[in-house]
């Protein structure tokens, strides 16, 4: 826990940040960094200063526009995941967009596609004009890139597909787990967490005039049966898969998977609300929050059985 050094602060300038949604060491210890506020790379030295930013990612097919940074896959690329479009927009309820995971060449800028997958459940409706929203406890897919390989996991079952990041499908797992319905009271839970903090499909706050509109149709709309099984997909530093569970007691538990696929074990962190980021050969870092909402970094020790 020993302070080492600090870098960067808000604001908008060489080295500053909107938001930090990834904090990334590159082979060298360098480290990357990517602000979605902003929709900017960024690159540190291993001391904390700041070396330079990446120009904005491009797109070279014309359906699809960037998103968010997913990780690095080596000392020269890095994952990122697309958003489909185009001018036929799907009503009622459908897997779109779609999305494609990207290896792009921090040197150079070029993209090549590694993978695509159908998007989330949206619903699409013309009331108040064309707008779509994401289907309560519709799918999801989550992403997760480390090593060269590329993890997807789409969160109506427990497994993943594994990609290399040239492309190509390297493996599938599966873990069959029965899902768990969705009742009348999760969904009015659902309804109040939502009018807390209202939100659009890419995180960021519904504007206020909106929200009656939005509810309104989140009440006419159709519901999934069933939860998620899934909430996240990460790597650890020995290639092992961590697949977080949507809901637990006292907390969703991770199931680790082993590069060979067959299921190795599940860990549940004590109570409260983390956010991991690391997982290290011993170790898992995150950041944990208490009742009035503030952060601490935290690290538990990984005790292998």
């Amino acid at each position: 826990g020993e302070f080492l050094f600090r870098s960067g602060r808000e604001g908008e300038g060489p080295g500053e940040f909107r938001s930090l949604d990834i904090l990334s060491v590159l082979p060298g210890d360098s480290l990357l960094t990517y602000d979605g506020t902003l929709e900017r790379i960024q690159l540190f030295d291993p001391s904390g200063t700041f070396l330079r930013s990446l120009p904005p990612i491009k797109s070279p097919w014309p359906e699809f526009f960037p998103g968010e940074v997913i990780g690095v896959l080596d000392e020269r690329r890095i994952a990122v995941r697309f958003l489909g479009g185009g001018t036929e927009v799907p009503t009622g309820v459908s897997r779109w967009p779609p999305e494609m995971v990207v290896a792009l060449d921090l040197a150079t800028g070029a993209a090549d596609s590694i993978v695509v997958v159908a998007g989330m459940e949206t619903v699409t409706t013309g009331e108040f004009g064309w707008s779509f929203f994401r289907l309560p406890f519709g799918i999801m897919n989550g992403f997760a890139a480390r090593a060269g390989r590329v993890a997807v996991i789409s969160t109506e079952t427990i497994g993943a597909r594994v990609y290399y990041g040239s492309g190509g499908l390297e493996r599938i797992i599966r873990h069959p787990v029965p899902a768990r319905p969705a009742t009348q009271e999760d969904w009015e839970d659902w309804l109040e967490e939502w009018k807390r903090s209202p939100y659009r499909l890419d995180g960021s706050p519904y504007p206020a005039e909106g929200v009656e509109q939005l509810l309104w149709a989140f009440e006419q709309s159709p519901r999934a049966d069933t939860w998620p099984q899934l909430r996240s997909v990460d790597f650890d530093a020995e290639g092992n898969l961590w697949l977080e569970r949507e809901f637990g007691d006292p907390r969703p538990p991770y199931y680790v998977f082993p590069p060979q696929g067959v299921w190795l074990g599940q860990l549940t962190l004590p109570p409260g609300r983390h956010r991991c980021f690391q997982f290290g050969e011993d170790f898992v870092l995150g950041v944990w929050k208490d009742e009035l909402d503030v952060p601490y970094v935290r690290m538990y020790a990984l005790i292998k059985g």
